[in-house]
């Protein structure tokens, strides 16, 4: 084989790696991730939901409940919150 042929197979097969890396990494992120949990804003608002994603200083929440003062009130669709909002997070059972 010519060597342009062997740097051709080398650069498929890093490329290959590369993409199974980056597919287990995301699985496991993916799973660690997806719990529901209560998410404390202020201390007067609090956030029931699912944990789907962090995309950067973001978090993603599904089915989520907003509680002020008591009240909870269900959430259309997903909440996208600033960490730098964030007091605390307690995982649920």
């Amino acid at each position: 084989m010519s060597d342009v042929w062997i740097a051709i197979l080398v650069a498929a097969a890093a490329v290959v790696a590369a993409a199974a890396a980056a597919v287990v990494y995301q699985w496991q992120t993916w799973r660690a991730v997806t719990k529901r949990e209560v998410i404390v804003i202020t201390g007067e608002t609090s956030i029931r939901g699912v944990l789907w994603a962090r995309r950067g200083p973001l978090l993603v929440i599904r089915n989520a409940v907003v509680d002020l003062r008591g009240q909870g009130v269900p959430a259309d669709g997903e909440l996208v919150i600033e960490r730098r909002h964030v007091n605390w997070i307690q995982v649920l059972p």
